[in-house]
């Protein structure tokens, strides 16, 4: 399980705090928090899974940027899901030069074959009202 902390004035990536521990360790840390999506090994949800949860509530349009290229997570990353208000995403690949690719919407059942295993930055955020 992550913990999305409050970013800093001035950086692109939301900081990323791994909790680990037994069920109660990790429970009470999720119980103060909002559940903002759920990363999977394979495509179609399965596999391994990880839930990120916001320190300061679900998405609003501006959202959460994580930076995934020195994690396990940017190696394995091939479908997630996204929770609350959190609806819109965009990829990027590890790759320098990249940008990121479409907006998607909703859960992603494959990240596609140029993502697939291969996150550099995941960006999701609500829609603007």
């Amino acid at each position: 399980m992550f913990i999305a902390e409050k970013a800093k004035p001035g950086t692109e990536a939301t900081p990323l705090r791994e909790v680990c521990g037994d069920e109660t360790t990790v429970a009470s840390a999720a119980a103060e928090r909002t559940l903002l999506m759920t990363l999977y090994e394979h495509a179609d949800f399965g596999g391994d899974s990880s839930d990120i949860y916001g320190d300061y509530g679900t998405c609003d349009p501006q959202g959460y940027t994580f930076d995934f290229s020195a994690r396990y997570w940017g190696w394995v990353l091939s479908s997630y899901r996204v929770h609350g208000r959190c609806w819109l995403s965009n990829l990027d690949t590890r790759s320098p030069g990249m940008n990121y690719g479409p907006t998607r919407a909703g859960p992603v059942t494959y990240v596609g074959d140029a993502y697939n295993d291969n996150v550099g930055f995941l960006w999701i955020r609500a829609q603007a009202i």
